[in-house]
């Protein structure tokens, strides 16, 4: 098979809103196909229902989630949820690798928000989207969540996801580009979701 460059494949997309961010699922396919086509917004549908129950669980701001609930002193709904339980355990080793610049405790109650996002769109991509790659038609598939990118290709392709790095200080500018065969990517700043990155001086300069 002759390999492609990106601007011969097709590109399948939708883009879904949960948590009040665009999640945007792709994949590079070498042909459009009817069934092909019905098997990818096939997946798409599943990918929302697991973003809503990702919600149900950790959301902050539901009163009857989990996180809420386990904030509000019911440590007993830890044994409700196997994925409670394993965020639970990241959030710790990650406040111990970063000596506490990521902190669960950081508004003084169990919000383990900032590494929930990129714990779901992993698992959710290896569940529903890179199983995609076994069609010989699919070249790529990547899931974007508000900053935080899964990407994978096929080993028969060229395909590169190429992504953008907007400048905080001008919103629509790029001040980086970075291309994605088969990796992973997170961004965050404070232009669009506030003051939430710890910062650390280095040289008398913060970073």
């Amino acid at each position: 098979m002759t390999k492609k460059t990106n601007a011969q494949f097709h590109f399948l997309t939708n883009v879904i809103g949960k948590m009040n961010i665009p999640f945007t699922i792709s994949a590079a396919v070498f042909e459009e196909r009817p069934a092909l086509q019905e098997r990818f917004q096939q997946q798409c549908q599943k990918i929302a229902a697991d973003l809503d129950q990702v919600n149900a669980v950790f959301s902050p701001f539901k009163p009857d989630s989990l996180v809420s609930r386990y904030a509000d002193g019911e440590r007993e709904v830890m044994l409700d949820s196997t994925d409670f339980q394993e965020v639970f355990l990241m959030a710790d080793q990650a406040n111990q690798v970063t000596e506490g610049f990521f902190d669960p405790f950081f508004k003084g109650q169990y919000d383990p928000t900032g590494i929930v996002k990129g714990w779901a769109i992993e698992k959710i991509f290896n569940q529903r989207l890179r199983p995609l790659l076994t069609d010989s038609l699919v070249a790529g598939v990547a899931l974007n969540g508000g900053g935080d990118i899964q990407a994978a290709v096929a080993n028969d392709s060229e395909l590169t996801w190429m992504t953008g790095i907007e400048d905080p200080r001008q919103p629509g500018y790029l001040i980086g580009k970075y291309p994605l065969t088969n990796a992973a990517l997170a961004t965050s700043g404070v232009n669009k979701r506030g003051e939430h990155i710890k910062r650390v001086a280095i040289d008398g300069r913060a970073h």
